[in-house]
């Protein structure tokens, strides 16, 4: 069963893109102990070695940590910061959010706003535009703000996780910190079962995936694996006749994306073939940096497996624990 505790832990933490530093902390602190080796990457995505047995070539899982995020593009002065946008987003989820504001050494809480629905008209009336809201950090004066927040400093949601239901879980981030979750539970499985894998694993977190920047690239050509899998996520909805796919009817295997073909690999036909849960999309999956990075240094052969997910890309994702827990399977299988 995954540990809720560590998923409240690693989706709860300030991680926009491009300052990633308090969640790769955390990931840096769970698995130092439980790997045989681990450090950062140029670029400050976070790596764990687990030493096998040498029968087989070294194998990768990996995902990446970055949230959505916002930037601060202006402070007017009212003391309203004006974000700008930096990763994708869904538009409809942002007005009235709880949000956090910050850089290396200050963070306040604040709430996403824009004008509203009465007073506003034409287009105005379609989901707000990030550009078009403000942020509320409790000040009146720029000049007290801008003590505090610079232009260029980040902008992110600020929800707990909470569980609810039989087996969902709500909040922000699960859909890529649960993949984190689930690779540091797979090393303490390793450790406290004194298992040796036949292959070397690498366990990679990478960094700046949300803008098309990920570090994926540097752990393919470092470590050179003969195969890679990694942890996504797709978007759910279980009230729509053709939904692309659905909570709680196990991960989502896609075939292909715009960089790679994963359906026909020696691993996706044996997942096929297991008794693991799943369910194949009906669309492709968006195109995601990390999927180039197979055609580093000498290549990889490398597939996804996609946590379904509903509200992707907003402050209240749901996920089923149930696609969580065939997720956990395919990790062992896979490694």
């Amino acid at each position: 069963m995954a540990d809720i505790q560590l998923i409240k832990n690693l989706c709860e933490a300030f991680g926009p893109t491009g300052l990633e530093d308090e969640v790769t902390s955390i990931i840096f602190k769970n698995i130092q102990s439980i790997t045989d080796a681990s450090g950062y990457t140029p670029l400050g995505g976070v790596w764990g070695l687990i030493k096998g047995t040498g029968e087989e070539p070294t194998k990768l899982i990996g995902c990446g940590i970055d949230e959505v995020s916002f930037m601060v593009g202006d402070i007017d002065d009212n003391g309203f910061v004006r974000p700008k946008k930096l990763t994708k987003y869904n538009s409809g989820t942002v007005c009235a959010k709880k949000v956090t504001v910050g850089n290396e050494s200050i963070k306040l809480d604040g709430i996403m706003s824009a004008k509203v629905l009465h007073l506003a008209s034409g287009n105005e009336r379609e989901n707000p535009n990030v550009e078009k809201c403000f942020v509320d950090l409790g000040f009146s004066k720029k000049e007290d703000l801008e003590e505090k927040i610079q232009k260029g400093d980040f902008i992110t949601f600020n929800e707990q996780v909470s569980k609810f239901g039989k087996n969902k879980l709500y909040g922000k981030c699960l859909s890529n910190r649960v993949g984190a979750a689930l690779m540091i539970e797979y090393a303490r499985y390793l450790k406290d079962k004194g298992i040796t894998p036949k292959s070397d694993i690498i366990l990679f977190f990478g960094v700046k995936e949300k803008v098309g920047m990920s570090d994926l690239f540097y752990a393919v050509q470092h470590f050179a694996p003969k195969s890679a899998m990694i942890l996504s996520a797709l978007p759910a909805c279980n009230c729509e006749k053709e939904s692309n796919c659905k909570l709680g009817n196990g991960i989502a295997l896609p075939t292909h994306d715009g960089y790679s073909l994963y359906f026909g690999n020696d691993i996706y036909t044996s997942i096929l073939k297991s008794d693991i849960k799943y369910q194949v999309p009906k669309n492709t999956e968006e195109h995601q940096s990390s999927a180039k990075a197979q055609y580093a240094g000498v290549g990889c052969e490398m597939f996804k497996v996609s946590l379904p997910v509903r509200n992707i890309y907003s402050s209240g994702e749901i996920i089923s624990l149930s696609d969580v827990e065939e997720m956990e399977k395919v990790i062992k299988f896979f490694g």
